[in-house]
């Protein structure tokens, strides 16, 4: 089930408990904020709070002949000692960029490679106080305006397309299903990362950068912890989760270990709201995660995430016109590494990865036990030359195997446990192996422009492909920037009970993007278009494959900071989307004549925080039964599927979230403590049509209820 300690996470501003308050501003030499600088006491380090999004931050103290310490990461820390300021008004930090003493290459290398691409970042803030993301980082992409994920689910998918074109990836290695807790049809509904081990993350909507591989739609690219990170230690309680992360530094602030685990449980969360999931009967989840990462010396950088989760679900289930329990548990472990080495001009990077899995279900006369494994490694160079040209070069290779062992009914219609079925074993395999080339060219204060190519090396009968990419980056002031894009993409689709093989799946694709940024306002707006062959789709349990998808697409976001302590964003898509089988059109599953979403957030560290997000779209397009055909033989009925695709339109979604949370502090231990509630008006959102026996009558499955969820978590700082 849902990834619940990451819930409890929800703010990251402390504030301590004492006499004298002393507030400031800390900011850069241009004047610009600085968000999450430490201020911390020399004497006392278990004293310490963190700037806001404004660079605003309020610390109590006790002693005034203590000093004060102002850090960040990229930034030379600063102290000031308490009796020389002026504690009755506002105090304003300047703090200087780091000067180091390592080639300059090791700055510009950490510059992302989004500057020059369409591209939203996610902070660790955004995720907590977004009430739609759950305390899931995954999740939280769900408020982007790029996001049409419409199932609520964790699995991303961008600007029209399927989520098996996206690609996940942490510190540079795709992860196959990076979600948990799915369902017989693989919607995984929260992700496998934990927020607080997470230092960035960039979702690439369209046209993502070919040094990502395996990505037809868009790309998700997370990195986890730098040090130094405070040290500290996290102990959660909720209504379904027992949870404790460590945080420690090591070799004098080069290193950082980061290791949590959580026991997960449904009888209080189920308990007090039996109405909210009537589909569920119990669920449990253990997981455990280590990451480290450490500088060995000036030129090398070290990370290694290593992850288990072993989870069990209990519940009933509805497909066709049967409703009856599911039960499912998954084993997973992966371990994802990388090693950097920075040269003058330069830097190489190595990135590995292993995964292993075991998955069961059961439902009606359907079984399944599958095992995968998949390995990845890569090999990058990276050169500066000049000050304008940025090249990249690499290669990767992929080991990706699948063992399904399934009992599958005979008709795909009768899926009840007395109807007939039979035994399925598959197996597959496939190995890729890519290389790449990437260039980025600064012609001018205002212009750049970027392309790339990769080419696969085709084994084992696989088809020969090539992707491109081609793109403009304009910036005629500070303010406003235009990107223009275009590209045709290569990737293969994830095998799955229904469709056990690794299909090819291909996309070409132009947008244009526009951004203007002034202080607190910000404004973008998009258009796309994209062509896509190689996607599946299951009707009524029924395999089949779409000759094309086009989408045609419009974004606007509007976001502004006002008051101090508040924020508020609103945008909306519009979305044409038609959808191609046996060479007809017809409505496809994302075709949306608007999808709103909009977000109102107050934060003062001060005090509190609150947020309410607001979700809106038209039904999704499903497909109709317009009658059926009794067998007597099999005291079956046959469904007679609609001969339009995608005729029937759902109701209305709607949809209100909303969270709070407050901090309190004494000495070295902090609790926060949050609640918040997911649908709050307990729209009922339909997700699909449930049938009768005999087909001649429907009623709704519906998506998530009402769901109140509160708890506390405790800060120990070392």
């Amino acid at each position: 089930m849902k990834h619940l300690l990451t819930c409890v996470f929800i703010l990251l501003f402390l504030h301590a408990y004492t006499q004298t308050t002393i507030r400031g501003t800390i900011i850069e030499k241009d004047g610009t904020p600085i968000y999450l600088a430490t201020v911390q006491l020399k004497n006392n380090t278990g004293v310490s709070t963190a700037s806001d999004q404004q660079g605003k931050f309020s610390i109590q103290v006790d002693d005034i002949q203590d000093t004060l310490v102002f850090s960040n990461i990229g930034f030379d820390t600063q102290t000031l000692p308490i009796a020389v300021m002026d504690i009755h008004s506002d105090t304003k930090i300047t703090l200087k960029k780091s000067s180091m003493t390592l080639e300059e290459v090791f700055i510009r290398a950490e510059d992302p490679i989004s500057s020059r691409f369409s591209v939203s970042k996610i902070e660790k803030f955004d995720i907590y106080l977004n009430p739609l993301s759950q305390g899931d980082p995954l999740k939280a992409i769900t408020i982007l305006p790029s996001s049409t994920t419409t199932d609520e689910s964790a699995l991303p998918s961008l600007r029209g397309s399927s989520s098996s074109r996206t690609s996940v990836r942490l510190n540079g290695v795709p992860l196959v299903n990076p979600v948990r807790a799915q369902n017989v049809n693989s919607q995984g509904f929260f992700s496998l990362f934990n927020p607080e081990i997470i230092d960035r993350q960039y979702v690439y909507a369209s046209n993502p950068p070919l040094i990502y591989g395996n990505a037809s739609s868009g790309v998700v690219d997370i990195h986890t912890n730098k040090p130094p990170v405070m040290d500290q230690i996290q102990v959660s309680t909720s209504l379904a989760n027992i949870g404790m992360l460590v945080t420690k530094n090591i070799d004098k602030g080069n290193g950082l270990i980061q290791a949590y685990s959580n026991f997960q449980f449904s009888g209080l969360f189920t308990g007090i709201q039996p109405s909210s999931f009537k589909n569920i009967k119990d669920f449990s989840n253990r997981d455990v995660g280590v990451s480290y990462n450490h500088k060995l010396g000036r030129k090398v950088e070290l990370k290694s995430y290593n992850y288990f989760i072993n989870e069990k679900f209990n519940g009933l289930f509805n497909e066709n016109n049967y409703y009856g329990p599911l039960r499912s548990k998954n084993n997973r472990f992966f371990s994802v590494n990388s090693l950097v080495y920075y040269t003058t001009g330069g830097v190489f990077m190595l990135n590995t990865g292993y995964d292993i899995s075991n998955s069961q279900f059961t439902f009606g006369n359907l079984s399944s036990d599958n095992n995968g494994t998949n390995l990845f490694s890569s090999l990058n160079y990276k050169k500066f030359v000049g000050q304008r040209l940025e090249l990249q070069a690499g290669a990767d290779y992929s080991v990706n195997k699948g063992s399904f062992n399934d009992r599958v009914p005979v008709y795909y219609y009768a899926i009840s446990p007395s109807s007939p079925s039979k035994f399925s074993n598959t197996d597959v395999l496939n190995k890729n192996l890519e290389t790449y080339l990437f260039m980025n060219w600064k012609l001018g204060n205002t212009l750049s422009l970027y392309s790339g190519g990769r080419k696969n090396l085709p084994t084992n009968k696989q088809e020969n492909y090539v992707s491109y990419q081609i793109g403009i980056n304009y910036k005629p002031t500070r303010y406003h920037s235009f990107i223009l894009g275009g590209g045709k993409y290569h990737n293969y689709a994830i095998p799955t009970t229904y469709s056990p093989s690794f299909d090819l799946m291909k996309s070409n694709q132009v947008s244009v993007d526009y951004q203007f940024k002034e202080a607190d306002l910000l404004i973008k707006g998009a258009l796309y278009y994209k062509n896509e062959i190689g996607d599946r789709h299951v009707l009524q349990l029924n395999d089949i494959r779409l000759n094309k998808l086009k989408t045609f697409g419009a974004e606007l976001y509007f976001e502004k900071v006002f008051l101090e302590y508040f924020k508020y964003s609103l945008s909306n898509s519009f979305i044409d989307q038609k959808i191609y089988i046996q060479e007809r059109s017809y409505n496809g599953p994302s075709h949306l004549k608007y999808f709103v979403k909009t977000f109102v957030q107050y934060n003062n560290p001060s005090l509190f925080s609150a947020s309410l997000t607001y979700l809106g779209r038209p039904g999704t397009f499903v497909n109709s039964i317009d009658r059926a055909v009794y067998n007597q033989d099999l005291d079956i009925y046959f469904p007679i599927l609609n001969s339009t695709y995608f005729n029937k339109q759902l109701p209305t979604y709607n949809r209100f979230d909303v969270s709070f949370s407050k901090f309190f502090r004494l000495k070295t231990i902090s609790l926060a403590a949050f609640i918040s509630m997911n649908n709050v008006l307990n729209t009922k959102n339909a997700m699909r049509p449930n049938y009768s026996r005999d087909y001649s009558s429907y009623n709704y499955e519906h998506y998530q209820y009402r769901t109140l969820y509160f708890g506390a978590v405790w800060y120990l700082r070392s």
